[in-house]
């Protein structure tokens, strides 16, 4: 869940499965979309998705040098979903163009 934590502003992705934070592992900052609040948005009451010390956000947005490092390597047995808008995403063929990390060398997104 794309979160941040509430007392230190700390922006990334809460995995609910084991219940870990992710921070940037990169340089920069992300950049967060809006408070999700549950049906009493008059009240601010937070969706309890995740635990209370964190806020989901909408979206996190990322200028390029930001990534989260959940340590999970790719195998053949792995699946996963994600939902993604890109602004400003450009091929080049001398770059690796990775968006979700491979299992070969590749210059794909």
């Amino acid at each position: 869940m794309p979160c941040y934590h509430r007392t230190n502003n700390t922006i990334g992705l809460y995995e609910t499965v084991e219940g870990v934070f992710y921070a940037n592992a990169g340089s920069g900052t992300f950049t967060k979309g809006n408070d999700v609040l549950n049906n009493f948005i008059q009240c601010k009451v937070p969706l309890a998705r995740i635990p209370k010390e964190y806020c989901e956000v909408k979206y996190l947005e990322s200028t390029g040098t930001q990534y989260i490092n959940t340590g999970i390597a790719a195998g053949v047995d792995i699946g996963y979903s994600l939902q993604f808008q890109a602004s400003d995403l450009t091929y080049s063929s001398n770059a690796d163009n990775i968006l979700l990390g491979s299992r070969a060398n590749s210059k794909r997104f």
